[in-house]
């Protein structure tokens, strides 16, 4: 059984969102962070001792600790990851979230977001990335 409970408050603030790191931008650093947590990619920065920089939660980590039944498993997936992405405000919003069917215990993930932009003339970009994940 799980019980949601959710509150409207402001989002912490994630000090690394406005820095740039070895030559990768913010939006760079939040994509190579997702490849790492979620499909395992070594994460370029860790040879720098600069690992650091990339490091999140991993979204999903509840699902398997917990299994759901496969109707609720996607929903909740892409709750889990927007919540990881939009609420500190590493991305604006989500633009598509797939989650395929369990084969031997991998899914194959796509995901697309748009990062936030610091000054409204900016042109709106879409990041996206694909693997497959274990839940």
């Amino acid at each position: 059984m799980f019980r949601l409970e959710l509150k409207a408050g402001e989002a912490p603030q994630d000090a690394l969102l406005e820095v740039s790191i070895g030559g990768k931008s913010p939006a760079d650093l939040t994509e190579m962070a997702l490849r790492s947590v979620l499909f395992g990619e070594s994460n370029p920065l860790a040879d720098q001792h600069m690992g650091f920089a990339t490091e999140i939660n991993d979204p999903l980590a509840p699902l398997r600790e917990n299994p759901v039944s496969e109707e609720i498993i996607r929903p909740l997936s892409e709750l889990l990851i927007t919540d990881l992405l939009v609420g500190p405000g590493r991305a604006r919003r989500i633009v598509a979230f797939r989650l395929g069917v369990s084969i031997r215990g991998r899914r194959h993930l796509t995901l697309s977001w748009e990062p936030p932009s610091r000054y409204s003339n900016e042109p709106v970009t879409v990041r996206s990335i694909k693997g497959d994940v274990t839940i």
